[in-house]
């Protein structure tokens, strides 16, 4: 597997990612944000797959991707806009794993902290795995907001983890699924960060 990085904002390519098998596939043809695709190279041998009555050619080979551009009004901060696993690869932790090391390109580029808005609790425990911490601020459409790097304190603080997590557990349209999910969390400490960058 390697990384392709797309591009930087504001010159980047559209990326058309097969919206049969990515979330938010959509957002990856906007030209105004950066881009970063992790590749699983033994499938670039499988055959470009088009949607019916156009030329777009999806990408076959790419297993998650992240978007991101720079703050708007916080310089040297740079904001995850979506981060997606391919359906058939979700559960690997391909998607902090990913957040991880665009992190560390992005502190090579003059980026001090990074953001990321997050609308569910699974997008929350795995960001808390790529080393974020939840800011206790909230967005305009209910997304909890986190950022890294963080004070130690802020990223093991159970209360703090926790204080996420009851946002959502006090939400009315949660799934069974997402509902055992933050039933399985309560009470526990913050995940530990990848120490790891490696693919398996």
């Amino acid at each position: 597997m390697r990384i392709d990085i797309v591009g930087w904002p504001p010159d980047v390519a559209p990326v058309y990612l097969d919206y049969r098998q990515f979330s938010y596939a959509g957002k990856f043809v906007q030209s105004a944000v950066g881009k970063a695709l992790l590749r699983d190279e033994s499938r670039e041998r499988d055959p470009p797959s088009s949607p019916p009555d156009t030329d777009i050619t999806y990408e076959t080979d790419v297993i998650a991707a992240v978007s991101f551009s720079p703050h708007r009004q916080v310089p040297h901060r740079l904001c995850y806009r979506y981060i997606t696993v391919r359906h058939d690869q979700q559960g690997n932790q391909l998607g902090p794993k990913l957040a991880v090391d665009i992190a560390e390109r992005a502190s090579q580029r003059g980026y001090e902290t990074l953001q990321v808005a997050v609308n569910n609790s699974y997008a929350y425990e795995a960001m808390y795995r790529a080393g974020f911490s939840y800011t206790s601020e909230t967005t305009g459409i209910a997304e909890l907001i986190l950022r890294r790097p963080t004070e130690q304190s802020a990223q093991t603080s159970k209360e703090r983890y926790q204080s996420g997590l009851d946002r959502y557990r006090n939400r009315d349209s949660l799934s069974t699924d997402e509902s055992n999910f933050l039933a399985s969390r309560k009470e526990s400490e913050p995940p530990s960060p990848l120490s790891s960058t490696e693919y398996s």
